[in-house]
């Protein structure tokens, strides 16, 4: 039977099953999994140990509305809501010197912590890091609401940082992008739901599930070849793509779909793909952070700690610090980036140590007695005091960075993402043939806009990824294809040898829309078309006019943006000019002839513009009754700037004349006759591409 082109996904992890399986479910099933590890996962590692398992890898399904790994758990009951992660009052803070803060302040520092990092809001300045905009915030809180002692409060927001890190996966939350925190969407409902006695390894048997051939079903496991890292990725030819092996093996494909970690692209892409990656692409990997945040496992001979308690959150002082490292040396300083003791669901006699950070990479580095020679001593620091703490039986550890498959954890969006103006849709994009055909693309959590870091999000990107090559098949008639048995010889027929039945197609009008139809098409090999076209030109609302030795455009005029694929086939071919237009902008002359204060002016337009950018986050926000246009909300703010203000009634009076202006400009940008005919609801479904956003042509 037919199975459609061959295609090769590199890694076994979430993304790189979730696409298998949609894949083989939609009949492409020529597919083989190069998987470097001698085991299903990627960064989901689920192992054996104590009285259950634990997760060395990812451990919890965050959300429920909008997640498809809930989607497909709930169903069979196999989640629960973590115990030692969801109530604040059963989490302890101890001192170096085994002093406990009370429970009040326990809970005041997990409210605020988040409060502020839940909350944060687009009022963030451009390029400020995440760690700045906290500080200020929680110094602010603090000012407020003095829950405890200044002291005991930086001592809580240095245990916040190293918190933080371990969820962003980063060294430090002031390399982290408070703009890009923004994009990052959170699934509503219950954030960390544990797998009970089950692991997250059983999500791989709910995507395989989704399969609806049975024979299929049993028969992926068998497209997965281990141990087999790939090194290189030839694309030279469009339909003739070579993946090598470490081990020496080549392998053939029409497609490849990438599902390595970002840690591994960033280090090794200028060797693993020939050609190079395009310019955009490698800058995209430069902007995009990946971290280190790891786990040890430790199993006491029993149960030493209150039922009751979720964990130990260990609190420095800088005294208490200098003190520790001075009478254990130097080389027990990553001990100290240690931030908690967390109790495991499931698992009585377990604690798991978290760390995250350079001294995460660090510890990776060091022997297993070390590790466990450190943990016991920091336990015995904190807690020997209060409990008797006996020596663990077994430990177990994860080890993220060291290994050359993954190189980090999970993805953050880091400040330099931000200067280098990349977006994850930069490697996203694939990388297509001449005829339009994917060839090389690119899946795994880093790759998702607003899910990275996540497994549902690296399930999303799977389906996506596998949906592309889908989409461009179907519209070849590859798909649901009936294949006879032989041919009129009675000879089996090759899959080379069958003819792809065409359709004549028609696209009527030759604006800018048919044009490109049409260009897609040839480039694809599809001549058998025909456009019709009810002017004597083509263009469509495009009309360029010569006039006065020059041009002036009766439609449309600007390129909005640099970053589409418009502006970058327009900067190929030298057709925009370096002078951006002002579009908007000049001076403002009064019926009188007297010229409007620029402050006036400048202050107005700031008022109109803050307002609209408010309302782009509709579906995050309060909207009165009254405001259900655009044109309300604008008069709205107007009303409340000028309740606010002292001004006189001549300033009043400009000030409305500005506003009317702004009024009647939006309203020839937005082709309405009126700013109430535009819906509030859907004013932020717009985007911008990004860039300039009135590049005009050459003349």
């Amino acid at each position: 039977m037919f199975k459609g082109p061959k295609t090769i996904i590199i890694g076994a992890g979430a993304a790189g099953i979730a696409a298998a399986t949609r894949l083989i479910d939609k009949g492409l099933g020529n597919i083989t999994i190069l998987e470097a590890k001698d085991r299903i996962g990627g960064r989901i590692h689920t192992v054996e140990f104590s009285d259950n398992i634990v997760e060395l890898g990812a451990q919890w399904v965050h959300g429920e509305h909008g997640n498809i790994v809930f989607d497909l758990a709930s169903p069979h009951q196999l989640l629960d809501s973590s115990k030692c992660f969801n109530d604040f009052d059963r989490h302890i803070f101890v001192t170096a010197k085994g002093e406990f803060f009370s429970k009040n302040e326990s809970i005041e520092a997990f409210k605020i912590y988040y409060d502020i990092s839940e909350n944060i809001t687009n009022t963030i300045h451009d390029a400020e890091s995440y760690g700045e905009y906290f500080v200020n915030r929680f110094y602010k809180t603090f000012e407020e609401n003095p829950f405890t002692t200044r002291d005991k409060a930086e001592q809580l927001l240095d245990w916040m940082q190293k918190f933080d890190n371990s969820i962003q996966c980063s060294d430090s939350w002031f390399d982290v992008s408070a703009k890009e925190i923004t994009n990052y969407w959170t699934c509503e409902g219950d954030l960390v739901l544990n797998w009970k006695d089950h692991g997250y390894k059983t999500l791989f048997d709910l995507l395989m599930q989704k399969i609806s051939n049975t024979k299929d079903k049993q028969s992926i496991m068998e497209k997965i070849e281990f141990c087999k890292y790939v090194n290189n990725i030839n694309y030279t030819l469009d339909n003739n793509i070579i993946v090598k092996t470490k081990d020496g093996l080549e392998y053939t494909a029409s497609h490849v779909i990438c599902t390595t970690s970002l840690g591994v692209l960033k280090e090794k892409h200028s060797t693993m793909f020939t050609p190079l990656l395009p310019e955009i692409k490698q800058r995209a990997l430069k902007g995009l952070n990946i971290g280190t945040v790891n786990k040890v496992f430790l199993e006491f001979p029993h149960r030493w700690w209150q039922e009751e308690c979720a964990g130990f959150s260990l609190i420095w002082s800088k005294e208490d610090k200098e003190e520790f490292i001075k009478l254990n040396g130097q080389e027990c300083e990553w001990l100290c980036d240690v931030f908690a003791f967390i109790s495991v669901d499931y698992q009585p006699r377990v604690l798991c140590a978290w760390i995250s950070g350079k001294f995460a990479k660090e510890m990776e580095l060091l022997s297993d007695s070390d590790v466990s020679d450190g943990l016991y001593l920091l336990l015995e620091t904190f807690l020997s005091k209060t409990y008797n703490i006996p020596k663990f039986d077994q430990m177990l550890r994860s080890s993220w960075y060291t290994d050359e498959c993954f190189r980090g954890s999970y993805t953050f969006k880091s400040v330099t993402t931000e200067k280098q103006n990349v977006d994850t849709k930069d490697l996203v994009d694939p990388i297509v043939a001449t005829n339009g055909k994917p060839i090389i693309l690119f899946a795994g959590e880093a790759t998702h806009e607003h899910y990275y870091s996540t497994v549902h999000g690296a399930v999303e990107t799977g389906f996506r990824e596998a949906e592309r090559i889908i989409d461009f098949h179907r519209t070849r008639g590859w798909l649901k294809q009936i294949i006879n048995d032989s041919d009129k010889m009675g000879r089996p027929v090759s899959a080379a040898n069958q003819v792809i039945t065409r359709t004549k197609l028609v696209i009527v009008g030759a604006g800018i829309a048919g044009l490109a139809a049409a260009k897609a098409l040839e480039d694809a090999g599809f001549e058998d078309y025909m456009l019709l076209e009810a002017q004597s030109e083509v263009g469509g609302r495009i009309q360029s006019k010569a006039w006065n030795k020059a041009w002036i455009e009766c439609g449309a005029q600007f390129v909005h943006g640099d970053q589409s694929q418009l502006a970058q086939l327009c900067y190929k071919y030298d057709l925009l000019s370096d002078i951006h237009s002002r579009d908007g902008q000049g001076i403002f002359i009064r019926n009188n002839g007297h010229k409007v204060d620029e402050a006036l002016v400048e202050e107005i337009d700031d008022l109109v513009r803050t307002t609209l950018e408010e309302y782009e986050d509709y579906e995050n926000r309060d909207i009165e009754a009254s405001c259900e246009n655009i044109g309300a909300v604008l008069r709205n703010s107007l009303n409340e700037h000028l309740h606010k203000k002292n001004d006189s009634l001549a300033i009043r009076t400009m000030k409305k004349e500005i506003f009317d202006w702004n009024v009647r400009f939006l309203a020839i940008d937005n082709a309405c006759t009126t700013l109430d005919e535009l819906s509030t609801k859907y004013w932020g479904k717009f985007k911008f591409v990004g860039g300039p956003e009135h590049l005009s042509f050459k003349a």
